[in-house]
């Protein structure tokens, strides 16, 4: 079932949350990510109780990071 669709859409550090509306235990993200002159681009995954576990592709180190 397919939650949440976006074409050409610009996400910066001041964008509200596109997927707040969305609750699931998993997800599958398909997309393609331009960084521009952005050092990290990721993701914040199960939040809340002032805890987070964040995934992210760190561009200096040309890398997915998994920080829980």
């Amino acid at each position: 079932e397919l939650l949440y669709s976006a074409a050409n859409l610009t996400v910066t550090d001041k964008t509200e949350n596109i997927l707040s509306s969305l609750a699931a235990q998993v997800y599958d993200v398909e997309g393609v990510f331009k960084l521009g002159s952005s050092e990290k681009f990721g993701f914040r995954l199960r939040t809340g109780s002032g805890e987070e576990t964040l995934y992210y592709y760190n561009a200096a180190q040309k890398r997915m990071v998994l920080d829980k």
